[in-house]
């Protein structure tokens, strides 16, 4: 294994070294732990739907990912639309037509126009999707 360090120092031979570490031993990498990020999207509409704005999750597990890709693919409509909603759906901007703000949930989503909901799973789609940038220098 090798393993090159910021400081520019390579290291060849096997797994991280253990460090004491308060009280028990801990490896490299859990001495070096990530916060993974929770990143969103605002998605913005245009036409029939303009001023329409909608934040979304980026960063949804791969279970969740995958059961959503099979319900979709299994013809479960709605379990798609619930899902969307419980697990994906941040806030959005929308009313009814009393002027009474939807809640972005599974019974708000409901509310909404067909097309509306289409088009915003297909933006999240899109941005759920995207090839990420690529990995930094080292």
């Amino acid at each position: 294994m090798v393993t090159k360090h910021r400081n520019g120092v390579v290291r060849l031979g096997g797994p991280p070294q253990s460090k004491e570490r308060g009280n028990g031993t801990v490896s490299e990498f859990a001495a070096r732990m990530v916060r993974l990020p929770s990143r969103t999207a605002l998605l913005k509409f245009s036409g029939d739907y303009k001023g329409v704005e909608v934040r979304v999750k980026l960063d949804v597990p791969l279970g969740f990912f995958m059961d959503f890709q099979d319900a979709a693919a299994g013809d479960k409509t709605f379990a798609v639309y619930e899902m969307f909603a419980r697990e994906v759906l941040v806030d959005w901007n929308l009313e009814d037509a009393a002027g009474k703000p939807i809640q972005a949930n599974a019974e708000g989503i409901r509310k909404i126009p067909s097309a509306l909901a289409i088009q915003m799973m297909n933006e999240w789609s899109t941005h759920v999707t995207a090839t990420p940038a690529p990995l930094g220098g080292t």
